[in-house]
């Protein structure tokens, strides 16, 4: 689920410059037997309008990506999967307590 909500946020970087693009977002459940289900949609809000910039009075709409939100994405991405880590490592740990004890 961390894996997917990091490459929905490199995405959204990506396309930071591309006119008229609806960033994503990744929403996370719970789901039985103690797992994870990552959720992608898409930010429907619009983007900034502004004008072309070479004098014929058009307008364009930006990407709606927020930069800080992504960012802060980021770094719930990192921190979720050292917690995953760190859960295994003492699960590996734990198994091997186990086994001295029986052998």
């Amino acid at each position: 689920a961390f894996e997917r909500k990091a490459a929905t946020t490199a995405h959204n970087v990506a396309n930071v410059n591309t006119d008229g693009f609806k960033a994503n977002r990744v929403v996370m459940e719970a789901s039985a037997p103690g797992g994870v289900q990552a959720e992608v949609y898409q930010v429907d809000t619009p983007g900034a309008v502004i004008d072309t910039g070479d004098g014929s009075g058009e307008l364009r709409e930006t990407a709606n990506v927020n930069l800080a939100r992504e960012t802060g994405n980021l770094i719930v991405s990192k921190q979720g999967h050292k917690a995953n880590l760190k859960t295994l490592q003492t699960w590996e740990e734990m198994t091997q307590t186990v086994i001295d004890l029986l052998a």
